[in-house]
């Protein structure tokens, strides 16, 4: 398993690239989610596509998104690793830009998208594979984050519930596309 761990850097350069836009978005004021924050139907908003998972609301925002940006990225990690980035390009372009068309007028940050995107892809591959090991893994990621389907719901005006929704269906289709 150590000798694995080294497939893993990507991961820890993803959230250190997150805290690092976090702790410049606190100097800035949170400036950088209003320039380059995701904003439906806003041409300016376009950029906010790839940059959506960059930026964070708050501290608190961007340290709830670790812990599961973390589990599901090393799984998604160690267990297609050949796939991870071309899934993982896939989810946030295609969640981002289904957020960009469908969404309510809001202004949408966070790496949400992202996580709910692996959360579909490692439930819809054991589907697609019907394999031992991605039905293993889609059993630990539903006992683990299967609360993670309320959040497809508009229960809170703060939270994108739309980018969890398009974020986990661009997760599903990336499985499709890439094991079908």
């Amino acid at each position: 398993m150590l000798q694995h761990l080294w497939r893993l850097d990507w991961l820890i350069a993803l959230v250190a690239a997150i805290w690092i836009m976090q702790l410049i978005n606190i100097i800035l004021k949170y400036r950088l989610n209003g320039s380059f924050g995701l904003r439906p139907r806003q041409t300016k908003g376009l950029i906010g596509i790839a940059a959506m998972p960059f930026l964070h609301g708050n501290v608190a925002h961007a340290s709830a998104n670790t812990y599961p940006l973390v589990a599901l990225g090393a799984l998604m990690g160690l267990g297609d690793e050949a796939n991870l980035a071309a899934a993982s390009v896939f989810i946030v372009l295609a969640g981002g830009t289904a957020v960009w068309l469908f969404a309510r007028n809001a202004l949408h940050v966070g790496a949400s998208g992202l996580i709910f995107g692996w959360f579909g892809y490692l439930l819809a591959r054991a589907v697609v594979d019907a394999n031992f090991q991605s039905f293993v893994t889609a059993t630990v990621v539903a006992f683990s984050y299967g609360t993670l389907v309320w959040g497809m719901l508009p229960r809170d005006g703060r939270v994108s519930w739309e980018a969890h929704l398009f974020g986990a269906l661009a997760g599903a289709a990336a499985a499709y596309v890439l094991h079908a």
